[in-house]
């Protein structure tokens, strides 16, 4: 199923989120565009919801006048729960209602994306370090995957308290 809110179309990005291991160096070149791109999309769909909130006030509070004006005309008593029934129970209101019911369906959909492609980010970065420490190509590697991590922390650390040490020194 495709899926497309202005222009973008969801299904696409979900493909993206599939990281190839054997193109690292391609899905690493294109996500920070692919993670602009959501997040632009997440920005604008929470403009559009906020918006949508706000137009829901200004069609109640035209209606309530409306109500209001119309039964001072007729020389008719309401009351502010009648008033407000009313005004809840319109079409008017149903639809700005609606509008904005889609509009937080759009925000939590490209909230949910947003947050997959800094996950995603986040997995390119493991799948790097797995390459570069051989993890692919040698299939011992594969039976020492958690030492193999913990001689990967353990070389980042030594460098890092390295150059904490000359930092003291000098």
């Amino acid at each position: 199923m495709s899926y497309e809110i202005d222009g973008v179309d969801l299904e696409e990005f979900r493909q993206h989120l599939t990281i190839n291991k054997d193109s690292l160096d391609e899905d690493i070149t294109v996500q920070s565009d692919l993670f602009f791109r959501v997040s632009e999309a997440y920005a604008f769909a929470c403009s559009r919801r906020d918006a949508a909130k706000e137009n829901i006030k200004q069609v109640d509070a035209q209606m309530d006048l409306n109500i209001r004006a119309e039964a001072a005309e007729d020389g008719v008593k309401v009351t502010e729960t009648k008033v407000f029934s009313l005004v809840a129970a319109s079409d008017e209101h149903l639809e700005a209602a609606s509008e904005h019911l889609d509009c937080i369906e759009e925000v939590n959909i490209f909230g949910s994306l947003k947050e997959a492609f800094s996950q995603r980010s986040y997995m390119l970065r493991e799948l790097v370090e797995l390459y570069c420490v051989g993890y692919y190509s040698d299939p011992d590697y594969v039976r020492n995957k958690s030492e193999m991590r913990e001689n990967a922390r353990r070389d980042r650390l030594g460098k890092s308290d390295s150059k904490k040490k000359k930092r003291k020194d000098k």
